[in-house]
């Protein structure tokens, strides 16, 4: 009877232990997101918030955002690539309004990009749920990606050397105009003029390129009307500003060598 009862007893304890034994959680947080969206367009300076609402059917922990350069951008710079954001969560159902990416959108290459959601809940294996929201991030001012002139190259005066323009402009609204001008730097303002123009520092004046569109890309473009004269030789810059039509303005140096 003694073996019985205590065999009966461990039977018990086995069975009410198996059934206090927490269920390990399978189920996956759930994440509803108002913003951003896919295609949101943010401009340089924004700022990129998150306001989203969480809910789990045991107990969140965390949001972790990050964002990765997709490619098909433009301008110069690298892509943006700030440390990840994570938020704590808790509780079964959480809203979440907060700033990502530690603040505003610095000058960084524009195009396209793609943030991640990574949200755990707090089950001894953290189950995961996972979110891609692909946006654009764009310039308020136009942005001008310049292929040639190179900086420091040479060209001759008096031979018929011509100065070309291989060059990208885009704007997220409206393009207007490029303008260029030429600027001696060796000793502006204190030149002494030659009959011939030998002397004299090559001076083309202003040259204006209408654009249209929010991209236009300039092939070997001849600048300046012809051929560069015969003029002092020296150091000078090509000076390049680039408009959109709310009269958003960026500007390009490009230093370069004149021969004789």
């Amino acid at each position: 009877m003694s073996r019985l009862f205590v065999f009966l007893t461990v039977y018990s304890l086995l069975m009410f232990s198996t059934g206090c034994k927490e269920k390990n959680d399978t189920t996956a947080p759930e994440a509803t997101v108002q913003s951003p969206s896919n295609n949101d367009e943010y401009v340089i300076g924004e700022t990129i918030k998150l306001i989203a609402d969480f809910t789990d059917n045991e107990e969140l922990k965390s949001c972790k955002a990050s964002i990765a350069y997709s490619g098909d951008g433009s301008g110069e710079g690298s892509p943006w690539a700030p440390s990840p954001t994570t938020i704590s969560l808790s509780g079964t159902s959480q809203s979440v309004d907060k700033d990502l990416f530690g603040g505003d959108i610095p000058i960084c290459k524009t195009g396209d990009y793609t943030i991640t959601l990574e949200v755990s809940d707090a089950a001894e294996t953290p189950n995961v749920t996972t979110k891609t929201i692909d946006i654009q991030i764009v310039s308020n001012t136009p942005v001008l990606t310049v292929e040639k002139p190179t900086e420091g190259q040479s060209f001759v005066a008096g031979v018929g050397d011509i100065m070309t323009l291989t060059a990208t402009c885009t704007d997220n609204k409206q393009l207007k105009e490029l303008i260029c001008n030429v600027e001696y730097t060796d000793a502006p303002g204190n030149i002494l003029k030659g009959a011939t123009g030998v002397n004299d520092p090559w001076e083309p004046g202003e040259f204006t390129i209408p654009l249209t569109g929010t991209s236009q890309t300039l092939t070997d473009e001849p600048l300046f009307d012809g051929d560069i004269p015969e003029s002092i030789a020296g150091n000078y810059k090509l000076i390049l500003k680039l408009y959109d039509t709310d009269n958003n303005v960026t500007t390009k140096e490009i230093n370069f060598v004149l021969t004789n």
